[in-house]
């Protein structure tokens, strides 16, 4: 995976919020206290955090070590601090009760997707919900992605220093996880916010909560 965020981690504790993502805070009381759960991505640890006071243990996995740095200072006897490129991650089958994938579709290529997608049916339980969040091909930034990246994939690109941004047509996301129930699905146009000092942003999102059939 080529992108890095170690240099804005190092700049701000907080460069992707501090609070969890609504539809974690919405759909928490169905993960069960004391089960085990998998932040893909965890960065700077707003998600893991936030399930560890809920009562989970949370295997925490970022690919950025100055990420895993910050978010051990929580020293959080409920999160399993893993550094590793995440898409190399193993995990036995049918461990985790809850799986998150924030933030993380948007910056994959087609066939990370999909080998990820793959992976994470496997290591839910049955009857495991799955989290995700992804940028649908409404979003300011796919037209200038086209413009000034390479297409690398369907409605995917690459920049000249392998960054990715691969944007979901509408309702793509339930495809992903056919044969599984939804709980919830939204697109639309999220929150502004903005990262660290940067620009103010809105994208345009699409969120997931799935389970995995008994």
């Amino acid at each position: 995976m080529g992108e890095k965020f170690d240099a804005n981690y190092s700049m701000y504790d907080n460069y992707f919020g501090n609070f969890p993502e609504d539809v974690l805070i919405k759909y928490v009381d169905k993960i069960p206290a004391g089960s085990h759960v998998l932040d893909i991505g965890a960065g700077q640890g707003r998600h893991s955090v936030y399930l560890a006071e809920e009562g989970c243990f949370v295997d925490a996995v970022d690919s950025s070590e100055t990420a895993i740095e910050i978010l051990k200072k929580f020293r959080h006897g409920k999160i399993n601090y893993i550094q590793t490129d995440i898409l190399r991650f193993q995990s036995p089958p049918n461990h985790y009760s809850a799986i998150l994938l924030f933030g993380i579709i948007q910056i994959l290529t087609r066939k990370e997707i999909n080998d990820l997608v793959d992976s994470v049916k496997l290591w839910i339980k049955n009857g495991g919900l799955i989290f995700v969040t992804a940028f649908g091909k409404d979003d300011d930034n796919y037209q200038n992605c086209k413009k000034s990246w390479k297409e690398i994939g369907n409605n995917s690109f690459e920049s000249d220093d392998n960054r990715v941004r691969t944007f979901l047509k509408k309702n793509e996301i339930l495809s992903l996880f056919s044969g599984f129930e939804i709980i919830h699905h939204w697109e639309g146009l999220g929150k502004k916010h903005r990262h660290g000092d940067g620009p103010v942003e809105q994208h345009s999102m699409i969120e997931l909560v799935a389970r995995k059939p008994e």
